[in-house]
């Protein structure tokens, strides 16, 4: 096989003239037709592997369980924390005679307080409340790095 020239239509006017005609060497050409005659063979089909099989788990739901349990683990450690607070609080206030208030005013405690409610609002859906954790660790980090925090 010899060198030949092909004439080309360019897909584009706005392509190189240059591109027009192009000239595929003979060595090229060989092998275009031995991949040609390649393609054309029927080749035999090897029987296919043995397939692992996949055992179920004996409960798909166990991940979701294990978290659902922690979540309500978690959720009645809150409660239960909040009444000896309010237990705590009723005490300290009957020994000392005057109303212990909430400090809303320190950023930490305001940001925590807005996390809580959010996790009530949305259990089970803590993404939800991604902006309140992120405000809360702010204000965490803010406090632990705070230079001029008086000390007690």
């Amino acid at each position: 096989s010899s060198s030949r020239t092909y004439r080309v239509t360019p897909e584009s006017t706005k392509t190189d003239v240059s591109l027009e005609f192009i000239t595929i060497s003979g060595e090229v050409l060989r092998r275009i037709e031995r991949l040609e005659r390649e393609s054309q063979k029927t080749y035999k089909i090897l029987p296919e592997k043995p397939q692992m099989v996949h055992h179920r788990p004996k409960h798909p739901n166990a991940p979701r369980d294990t978290f659902n349990k922690h979540w309500a683990a978690l959720s009645e450690s809150i409660r239960r924390n909040e009444e000896i607070l309010r237990r705590t609080t009723k005490e300290l206030e009957g020994k000392l005679k005057i109303k212990v208030e909430e400090d809303r005013v320190n950023p930490v405690k305001r940001t925590s307080d807005d996390l809580v409610e959010c996790l009530r609002k949305y259990p089970n859906e803590s993404l939800r409340c991604n902006p309140e954790i992120a405000a809360f660790n702010h204000q965490v980090f803010r406090e632990a790095t705070n230079p001029f925090k008086e000390s007690h």
